[in-house]
């Protein structure tokens, strides 16, 4: 059974229990009553209480109606009924409480109260009068309003705990559901986050492996356009060429390897990730690919992991757009110099045409991502000598 089909049975039995329990009551002072023929008539105590007990019924669906008609039945109870018809006016109190602002609450209990004045003058009255019909001595008409107050403070006592109890319940309610209410957001933005951070996650993921095979394709397919061309006039060369191809191939599946088992919670930690001390070897790698390439690296091995590895990802994704886009390259220069706030990194080729001059590829956009983690810019453009250049900037005083 759902929780609300379960609230809803509570609901209905709680109805139920609360009308059986004012017939019953209705019942008792209907009998009562009946000593005293001449003053009520018994089917209009019987109309009056079950007119009350109708409000009660439609209470939930109509309240603002059944609230109304209560209101006017009760006064009506200390002419005909059997005053027992009063008791209602709590159900409606404790109701507005607990299901209407503190404000309406007040109003209810406000109206209750005058009612209950208007109910206590009547029961007084028709008691008066009963004394009269009956032939006994009438109380004098002063001690009406003594009386009338004496019904009141009977019936404003219980109204006014009713009022009390109900809107601190209705509080403590309040502060519950809010406190529901803000671990269930609090829920909400933690999944969010997290689902931000798996987003981003997968889209550095998909970087780096756009990096590394973009990169190894490019050296892989230049080594092997290399040894077809001398495999017939330098068979040794052509098979140097082979060989190079055959470990570009393996470290690439290690580094592949490496980025799919980050994605999984047993990741390896100790696979060390390429940085600064790499980029001698990336430039030999190239070198080995056909690219005429001159190092200058002026940085400190200082430099942490991930700005080390920002540094490597943007050389090799500039080489690679040399290799793969340049044509008759004469010269090729990576510099990377630190400053004391800032680490330069300058990737210029001297080549005929740049393939295409303006390299809208997803490395480029790589870079600038890259860059943009770090605060840092990026000048990407041809060049008057010729050839293309990629200049970034990196800020370090925060890294």
């Amino acid at each position: 059974m759902s929780s609300a089909a379960s609230a809803e049975r509570r609901r209905a039995l709680l109805d139920t229990a609360l009308i059986g329990a004012y017939l019953l009551g209705a019942t008792f002072f209907i009998t009562l009553s009946l000593a005293q023929p001449h003053v009520t008539p018994v089917p209009g105590m019987v109309a009056v209480t079950l007119a009350c007990a109708a409000t009660l019924v439609v209470r939930r669906r109509r309240p603002r109606l059944a609230t109304v008609s209560a209101m006017l039945l009760v006064p009506v109870g200390a002419l005909i009924g059997t005053g027992w018809e009063a008791s209602i006016l709590l159900v409606f109190v404790v109701m507005a409480a607990l299901t209407q602002t503190a404000r309406h609450a007040w109003q209810v209990f406000a109206a209750a109260l005058a009612v209950s004045l208007i109910t206590a003058a009547l029961l007084a009255w028709r008691q008066s009068l009963g004394y009269a019909l009956l032939g006994r001595t009438p109380a004098p008409v002063d001690s009406i309003p003594s009386a009338s107050l004496s019904f009141a403070f009977l019936l404003g006592i219980p109204l006014v705990f009713s009022l009390l109890i109900s809107l601190n319940i209705a509080h403590r309610r309040r502060y519950i559901a809010s406190l529901v209410a803000q671990a269930e957001q609090a829920r909400r933005e933690q999944a969010q986050r997290a689902s931000l951070a798996r987003a981003e996650e997968r889209e550095n993921i998909s970087r780096e492996m756009h990096d590394v095979i973009a990169h190894s394709l490019a050296v892989m397919i230049a080594l092997a356009d290399g040894a077809e061309s001398v495999s017939l006039t330098d068979p040794a060369e052509a098979r140097r060429a082979v060989n190079r191809i055959a470990e570009t191939g393996r470290r690439t599946f290690g580094e592949v390897r490496r980025l799919l088992g980050s994605v999984s919670e047993d990741i390896d930690h100790a696979h060390a990730r390429p940085g600064m001390g790499q980029i001698p070897a990336l430039v030999d790698e190239f070198r080995a690919a056909g690219l005429p390439i001159s190092l200058s690296l002026n940085a400190s091995a200082g430099i942490d992991g991930a700005l080390s590895l920002t540094i490597y990802r943007i050389i090799q994704e500039s080489l690679t757009n040399t290799l793969r886009h340049a044509r008759q390259v004469r010269d090729v220069t990576v510099d990377i110099a630190e400053g004391p706030e800032v680490i330069r990194i300058e990737v210029t080729d001297f080549s005929e045409g740049a393939g295409t001059t303006s390299q809208p590829g997803r490395g480029l956009v790589g870079i600038r991502e890259r860059a943009v983690l770090y605060a840092g810019s990026v000048e990407a453009g041809p060049h008057a000598a010729g050839g293309w250049r990629v200049a970034v900037v990196l800020p370090t005083e925060e890294v």
